[in-house]
């Protein structure tokens, strides 16, 4: 039954029970949270205007509470401490968001929870007579402020789910939001494809309309491109196949939207080049036509996802919202043909947020070393300083690796390998390893174009199944210059998984020398770089293959140096300060099987489980909002939320699985200024 009093009841302390205490009538006080608005003046307008939306200052309580009588004073006194103790309590809280007061209104069911920051012991009374007695009859009078956050919540409710969805962008509406400011929200994110995921990114906002368009809704009117397909493409593997030339030209275009509002608009893509760019050019009905700044994706040959940017719809003046985007496609030299599977305009109006789980390049534990001091002769079973011996296959009689102890290096002089795959493998040790970082520095007295592969080895099986990280000498801008390029082999077959800018320029020869550090991961993920001694990381690549991960032919292996010169010209080929370290695993936002948690915390709005679900904790990498759900208002106006997660890294890898199924439910706490 509801109580006939005003039930106030500070962190489990009930201070109007009747019973223990009570809040004397005519005391009781609440000052609501008021707006603090920002005006600007402008001489050429009349009145001024708001800026923005105002925040809001504290509330408040004050009231008067009377100990109930006590047979002695002692405990009258012990029951005042209860009181205190609580009031310094709030404060001692205030980081971790202060104490509950719960207020229930009287002879009412509805409950709201404010937080106090801050308890003050107004006055302490010592009166014989009057109004003010008590303190001589054992029941003392104890008036107090109390200082709370602004606004009162009611207890947290469902508003959506548990909803399961496969593709590439889930959205979801969310109904009935009340309260008189956006409520704090609790979004629940599991795994329910039995995948590891490192991307999740999530957008709000009060509007409608679809925010995936497939190429098949694309437009290619006044554009270069056509729907062609694509294997492993989303949505009947199609794609918008255009030309690319040195000026932006368009690919597709979105045809007119009814679209409202804020979006960061990303796409996913296909090139064959790194010289592809894309960028977005939108406007709103017959509007300027405005353009964002161009991005490359971040790998090739294979898809990959691209952000174009953040760009609004303004409402029209007059007559039916209608806005147009078209994604443009350049190139940085030459010609291509760019592909488009999908975009997907991701709202930010209301709230916007992205989690990554980014790679390490730290090192976990180190393996093996060799500085090439005091050694001469072939390498070939002679000790590293760490990790056992070194031992070459491929070679033929003594056409491997020799130490030069004068340099500290291991060199290579033999000419006309077969072909770049069949030259030799210098191992480092006997043990194989799945999560590996390896580094060493090359130098070569020659280049030649095509005719170098020198690099640093790793998840070598045998001669038909290896990952290699090397240095070639290539065409590029009117030149020829080194590059670093990753392969893969596997049951025999070469493929290049990666490759870099060019490294060295102008620079004939590798004379000063090149580092070329290579990690990969047990979950297919790999990065390579190629920078000058002493210098900071540079010309990197990165990407995801499933033959490196789990169940992979090369998910692990031994690691070593390569080296392979097919031409007949002398030269000498060097490397040299090998280390092979235990990288350390890429981080996650989401682990397989598990939950993660958007919230409204200010300090970690985004929380994961961990792998083994035991605890919560806050992801590698995360910006953007909080989670704060605009209320439906007279009108009821419906949330719509979307989120989507990525096994990969998307930022830096590729974009090669989009249809992972995930699980979205909603909770919400309402947030009032006063009870209603």
């Amino acid at each position: 039954m509801p109580s006939e009093f005003e039930q106030i009841v500070l962190d489990g302390l009930a201070l109007n029970d009747g019973t223990n205490f009570e809040i004397v009538d005519g005391t009781f006080a609440f000052t609501p949270a008021k707006k603090v608005p920002q005006w600007v003046d402008n001489p050429d307008a009349d009145g001024a205007a708001l800026a923005y939306e105002p925040n809001y200052t504290n509330a408040e309580f004050a009231f008067s509470i009377r100990v109930a009588p006590h047979a002695a004073m002692d405990g009258a006194l012990a029951a005042f401490g209860a009181i205190q103790a609580k009031l310094q309590k709030a404060s001692t809280l205030r980081d971790k968001g202060g104490i509950p007061l719960v207020w229930t209104p009287a002879n009412s069911s509805r409950t709201y929870t404010w937080y106090a920051l801050l308890g003050e012991l107004i006055d302490l009374p010592v009166a014989i007579a009057g109004d003010q007695a008590g303190w001589f009859l054992n029941a003392p009078l104890v008036p107090v402020k109390i200082t709370c956050r602004p606004f009162g919540y009611t207890p947290e409710r469902p508003i959506l789910g548990p909803v399961a969805d496969a593709t590439p962008l889930q959205q979801v509406e969310l109904k009935e939001v009340g309260g008189d400011v956006p409520a704090e929200g609790r979004m629940v994110l599991t795994d329910k494809a039995t995948k590891d995921r490192r991307h999740l990114e999530w957008g709000l906002d009060q509007n409608s309309g679809a925010c995936l368009i497939t190429a098949a809704s694309l437009s290619v009117t006044g554009s270069t491109g056509a729907v062609k397909t694509r294997s492993g493409a989303y949505a009947s593997e199609k794609v918008i196949k255009g030309t690319a030339l040195t000026t932006p030209t368009p690919l597709c275009n979105t045809g007119n939207l009814s679209l409202l509002g804020s979006y960061r608009m990303k796409a996913r893509v296909y090139v064959t080049s790194t010289v592809v760019r894309y960028q977005l050019a939108y406007r709103t009905g017959d509007g300027p036509l405005k353009t964002l700044s161009a991005v490359a994706p971040p790998v090739i040959n294979g898809f990959a996802e691209i952000d174009l940017g953040e760009f609004t719809f303004e409402e029209v003046v007059a007559g039916t919202q209608r806005g147009i985007a078209w994604i443009e496609a350049f190139t940085t030299e030459g010609s291509s043909e760019p592909e488009i599977n999908y975009i997907e305009l991701i709202p930010t109006g209301a709230g916007w947020g992205k989690g990554r789980g980014t790679s390490s390049t730290a090192a976990a534990q180190l393996l093996a070393f060799d500085l090439c001091e005091g050694k001469t002769g072939n390498i070939e079973g002679q000790a590293l300083n760490l990790g056992g011996s070194w031992s070459e296959t491929g070679k033929t009689g003594a056409n491997g690796f020799v130490f030069n102890s004068s340099e500290r290096r291991m060199q290579r002089t033999t000419v006309s390998d077969a072909d770049p795959n069949s030259g030799c493998f210098a191992l480092a040790g006997a043990s194989s390893y799945s999560t590996m970082q390896i580094q060493a520095t090359f130098k070569s007295s020659l280049l030649l174009e095509g005719k170098i592969r020198l690099g640093v080895l790793a998840r070598y099986v045998n001669v038909e199944n290896w990952l290699i990280a090397a240095l070639t000498y290539e065409s590029a801008d009117s030149g020829v210059f080194p590059f670093l390029r990753i392969f893969k082999r596997v049951a025999g077959t070469v493929s290049s998984i990666g490759a870099s800018g060019r490294i060295v320029a102008p620079s004939p020869a590798l004379s000063s020398g090149v580092t070329v550090r290579l990690t990969a991961a047990a979950d297919g993920t790999f990065q390579g770089w190629a920078f000058t001694p002493g210098s900071a990381l540079g010309n990197s690549i990165y990407g995801q293959d499933v033959d490196l991960a789990t169940g992979g032919t090369l998910v692990s292996g031994r690691a070593g140096i390569y080296d392979a010169w097919t031409s007949a010209t002398a030269c000498t080929r060097s490397a040299s300060s090998f280390v092979l370290n235990a990288g350390i695993e890429a981080g996650r936002v989401l682990y397989s099987g598990r939950k993660a948690e958007l919230r409204a915390d200010v300090d970690d709005p985004l929380q994961r489980q961990d792998a083994s679900g035991t605890y919560y904790g806050p992801p590698p990498s995360y910006r953007g909002a909080r989670l704060l759900i605009p209320t439906a208002g007279d009108s009821g106006r419906i949330g719509r939320l979307v989120v989507k997660t990525r096994p990969n890294d998307v930022d830096l890898e590729a974009d090669s699985s989009v249809t992972n199924n995930q699980e979205v439910e909603v909770k919400v706490a309402e947030r009032f200024l006063a009870p209603r």
